[in-house]
């Protein structure tokens, strides 16, 4: 058996270059992501949720340790891995390294195998082992959330030079499991059923998409009973939500921003237009600098906003109606800007698509 070993000791320091910016989640991944992970709670969903193994899923929350992850070598060199955790899942035991990446790290392959010897010295300098007892089976992960697919070998072998004849079976073997966090975002579809899918799902999607998750981590932190976890998560979502919606007040708690989203566009709706406009705005200022005139820059931002609106209204219609009927898509394309402002509006204060177009109110 494993004797129980010291617990981490604050927080290691910075390693390596500094972090880029990533897709929805600013270079502050690091820090975000121990936050998450300072929780045994979350360290089993992370494992039952994307650990492609049986006994993943038999995490248990009360027997997770937090463990040392600063370790000396015997020449006295200071290494600093970024988490790692003592675990029990069912009848097994094991260790799990737990890295955060924010961009490609070619070399990650080796990293691991450094942090697993220095990891598996420090046991045995602390004692924790018992007389006669084998080293501890270790789970190297990754969690990646750079924009770009990972491109970094998961194998230690395949970035060595191949051996000789003979020599093969001596050279140094060690593997890694990657989580993708945008890969899994853009893959995943129905339902979440793990809170950490939901998170790095919101995290990842476009903001509509992103707040439907928001029920799910709500009742999924009303069945906690841990109130800094639920803290903890709450704020991570709000942190997350207010970097997406840049200018939109966001709620302080999950709780208001739930109950604002269950009113559907009511409170929501500067967020839903001010989405529509800023992508609008976009194409129209790309089309304006690749004309390179003043005026052409006025006019496509001016069909950017247009465009923006026309899509805003046509989503209000289907949402309504579970259709766009062919008469209505015809008044949208013809309507000016003013129109389209108009009439999302009124769909958007209640007013029955069939009834604003018959009516063609202003």
């Amino acid at each position: 058996m494993l004797r129980s070993v010291t617990r981490a000791r604050g927080a290691a320091p910075k390693r390596f270059a500094p972090v880029a910016y990533t897709f929805r989640m600013r270079a502050d991944h690091d820090t975000s992501s121990r936050q998450l992970f300072a929780y045994p709670e979350l360290v089993c969903e992370l494992l039952a949720g994307f650990v492609p193994y049986p006994w993943a899923s038999r995490c248990n929350a009360a027997t997770c340790e937090r463990v040392n992850a600063s370790y000396a070598s015997d020449a006295g060199h200071q290494r600093h891995d970024d988490m790692v955790w003592r675990v029990r899942c069912g009848a097994r035991e094991l260790y799990l390294v737990l890295e955060f990446q924010s961009r490609q790290e070619r070399w990650m392959a080796l990293r691991m195998q450094v942090y697993i010897g220095l990891l598996y010295q420090d046991l045995l300098k602390q004692g924790a082992l018992g007389n006669g007892d084998p080293l501890p089976p270790v789970l190297p992960l990754v969690l990646y959330n750079g924009a770009e697919r990972w491109h970094a070998s998961l194998r230690l072998e395949d970035l060595a030079r191949p051996a000789p004849a003979g020599l093969r079976g001596l050279q140094p073997r060690q593997r890694y499991l990657l989580v993708d966090l945008a890969g899994y975002a853009k893959a995943a579809s129905g339902p979440p059923d793990n809170i950490l899918k939901a998170l790095f799902r919101a995290a990842h999607m476009p903001s509509s998409e992103g707040l439907e998750l928001l029920p799910f981590i709500s009742r999924w932190l009303g069945s906690q009973q841990n109130d800094a976890l639920r803290r903890t998560v709450a704020s991570w979502v709000r942190t997350h939500l207010q970097h997406q919606f840049e200018g939109i007040k966001i709620p302080s708690t999950l709780e208001e921003v739930h109950a604002m989203y269950g009113r559907k566009f009511a409170t929501f709706e500067e967020l839903f237009e001010y989405e529509a406009i800023q992508k609008g705005l976009r194409k129209g200022l790309e089309q304006g600098l690749e004309q390179g005139l003043e005026q052409g820059l006025r006019q496509g931002l001016e069909q950017g906003a247009r465009q923006a609106r026309q899509d805003l209204v046509r989503e209000l219609v289907q949402r309504s109606l579970g259709e766009l009927p062919a008469a209505m898509a015809g008044l949208i394309e013809a309507a000016d800007t003013e129109q389209l402002k108009s009439w999302t509006g009124k769909l958007l204060d209640g007013v029955h698509p069939v009834e604003l177009f018959n009516g063609q109110a202003r």
